[in-house]
């Protein structure tokens, strides 16, 4: 049975209208990953970069970060994430953040704990 080209179509639309869904899926899959098997590690904040999406209540920024492993000595690496009004009081630069990363892969990392204290 043939598709004609009106359904292609709508099929092409729906793939490409889900690839944000499915990357947001594939992003926070990994980092929920990264949090029960990393390794914990406390890092500082370098710099922020705003990617200009919004989601939620919040924007989603690139977290530049600087920590040390026992192995690999200081790694440098960045995770995305969206960030609520609240935490963006707490994670700028200078700040550290609670991070896990991958033992394999060091620069995989993903946010595991702001500071209670730096919180109001």
């Amino acid at each position: 049975m043939k598709m004609d080209a009106g359904r292609w179509l709508l099929v092409v639309v729906i793939l490409i209208a889900a690839i944000p869904f499915l990357r947001r899926l594939w992003i926070e899959g990994q980092a929920e990953w990264l949090r029960r098997t990393g390794e914990p590690a406390q890092a500082v904040v370098l710099r922020l970069e705003d990617t200009g999406e919004r989601y939620r209540e919040g924007p989603v920024l690139v977290v530049h970060v600087r920590f040390s492993t026992p192995l690999q000595g200081v790694v440098q690496s960045s995770f995305r994430r969206a960030m609520t009004p609240v935490e963006l009081q707490s994670v700028r630069p200078g700040a550290t953040v609670g991070i896990v990363y991958d033992r394999d892969r060091p620069s995989r990392i993903a946010l595991h704990e702001i500071p209670s204290s730096a919180l109001p």
